[in-house]
């Protein structure tokens, strides 16, 4: 029974960091549209994060708060 418990609650911190890192990644590509365009280093970072999810999820968050 403990060893289903702790399956449960692997299961679950995986999913609440998967929808966190896809809601980042959201945020990263609309404040991609809503930039400037003026190519600094975060516009790079950022249309690197489309691709790679992780990091745009990262720099979705980053600037939010």
């Amino acid at each position: 029974m403990d060893l289903l418990k702790l399956g449960i609650g692997a299961i679950c911190t995986w999913v609440l960091g998967a929808v966190i890192i896809g809601i980042g990644w959201v945020m990263n590509i609309i404040k991609l549209v809503s930039c400037d365009w003026i190519i600094s280093g975060e516009e790079v970072l950022r249309i690197i994060g489309i691709f790679v999810v992780p990091i745009g999820g990262i720099l979705g968050w980053i600037g939010h708060f």
